[in-house]
């Protein structure tokens, strides 16, 4: 018999029928976020209707596939297949250096301390993979993919060669991978310029990904992938938005094509790092592995400083709440109960609820949705991972999360991505800074328009899981 949900003594609807409304919600969400970016729109008489239709095709027709058909809905059980085995691979390594107190043969589950399982699971698998994907890169995989990747949004959306070039690199490169069309940076159009931080804040490199599934690997077996595919789905996203916010009104020097550097050599890269002066250069595979590891390493130490310095900006706003709920009513009242997370949480609700998300849900989806904004998504999936476990939280409303909380989108990284490209191009020093609070929001509201994606197509079907 189907199961029913009673709303008063005379409404009656079925769970089936209440996952349709929610997929209504959802689908209503995206055009609701569409017409927030459009009211900042620095020109609401351009519309760029060919980026905005071409690219919501591909962000239906992606997600329609990995959550309804039969076929590839089985790819994220796969890809989170191939990723344990680096989670087990990279284990190896940190079990041998801090034994197996500290790593054991059996994962503990996400509700263990965060710095706990930064130090000795996140951290070995970030610095392991990164060093994989350099490999790959050696080899010419990630330049053939990225090719691929870029010549389809390249030529459905209709945006200039370099900033989808540089968008789709940002998946494995994080903000570096900028440096890949940095010959056009100087004469990029302020709407170019916006839609590639926009990337930069709307996604989060694979690296990166790692750490953020391992939260959520005891509970939801095929996560990675799906975090994978919130990745690929989040640069049409930023690309959409940005082109709304500042839609181009110049000739960008790509226009026509698709810079051939990086994509089309497909031979050993030669990378342009350099230790006193003297440029590195990975000259077999095993030289790049250790190099990239390198890389992961100092992709380490950046999210850790962010994570030291946030939290503890963070604690102390707190405090200065705490000590204010001492003072006579009605102020004292108010802070009792107020936090920053909370703040944050009242300021993106609208957004968490255009998502779908279950109303009864919905405020403590936007207090985890603030924490990823304040403290970086790590948190964020730590506490979602807390949720899900505690039985708070529903699959429908998980599943959103998984996809609304990928991405850099948090305070500490706009001086992170802002700072790297002002570094790339100096003469565009005061735009892009005037653009990167811009860009922030962007790939903020890119992040919730994926959700909105997946939940249209989310029908509770346990093989999203990876339940059988």
């Amino acid at each position: 018999m189907e199961s029913s949900l009673f709303l008063s003594p005379d409404a009656r609807i079925t769970v089936r029928e209440m996952d349709f409304y929610l997929n209504l919600v959802s689908l209503f969400g995206i055009v609701a976020l569409g017409g927030f970016t459009w009211a900042l729109s620095e020109n609401r008489g351009h519309i760029p209707w060919r980026t905005i239709i071409g690219g919501l095709i591909l962000e239906l027709i992606l997600s329609f596939s990995i959550l309804r058909l039969p076929l590839i809905r089985q790819i994220p059980g796969i890809l989170s297949g191939v990723m344990e085995g680096f989670f087990i691979a990279s284990d190896v390594g940190a079990r041998f250096i801090f034994g197996a107190t500290f790593v054991p043969l059996s994962h503990p589950p996400s509700t263990s301390h965060l710095g706990y399982t930064l130090a000795f699971q996140a951290i070995p698998s970030m610095i392991f993979f990164s060093g994989f994907l350099s490999l790959f890169h050696y080899f010419g995989i990630i330049g053939l993919w990225v090719g691929g990747l870029t010549k389809i949004v390249y030529r459905f959306m209709g945006i200039s060669g370099a900033e989808a070039l540089s968008g789709f690199t940002t998946l494995f490169m994080g903000i570096e991978a900028v440096a890949v069309v940095k010959p056009f940076l100087p004469k990029m159009t302020r709407s170019e310029m916006c839609a590639i931080l926009a990337c930069g804040f709307g996604t989060a490199p694979f690296s990166i990904l790692i750490v953020h599934a391992g939260f959520l690997r005891p509970y939801f077996p095929n996560i990675t992938g799906h975090l994978i595919s919130a990745s690929l789905l989040a640069i049409p996203a930023c690309f959409i938005l940005a082109k709304i916010m500042i839609p181009e009104v110049a000739v960008p020097l790509t226009i026509d094509h698709i810079p051939s550097k990086f994509v089309l050599n497909h031979e050993p890269q030669i990378h342009d790092e350099t230790i006193g002066g003297r440029p590195i250069q990975r000259t077999n595979p095993l030289d790049a592995a250790v190099l990239g590891a390198w890389d992961g390493v100092k992709l380490s130490v950046s999210m850790v400083v962010m994570l030291v310095v946030l939290l503890g900006i963070v604690s102390i706003i707190n405090q200065f709440f705490a000590g204010l709920a001492s003072a006579p009513a009605p102020v004292g009242s108010i802070f009792k109960f107020l936090t920053i997370q909370t703040v944050m949480g009242f300021i993106v609700f609208p957004f968490t609820l255009a998502t779908g998300i279950p109303f009864d849900e919905t405020w403590q989806a936007s207090v985890i949705m603030g924490k990823r904004f304040l403290e970086t998504a790590v948190p964020a999936y730590h506490e979602l991972g807390r949720a899900k476990a505690a039985g708070e939280l529903s699959d429908r409303t998980v599943l959103i999360l998984s996809y609304a909380l990928s991405g850099f989108a948090n305070l500490g990284s706009l001086g992170l991505l802002v700072g790297s490209l002002t570094a790339l191009a100096p003469s565009r020093r005061q735009e892009i800074i005037e653009l990167g609070g811009k860009a922030l929001l962007i790939g903020t509201m890119a992040t919730f328009l994926i959700a909105c994606v997946v939940g249209v197509w989310d029908n509770g079907n346990p093989v999203i899981w990876g339940h059988r």
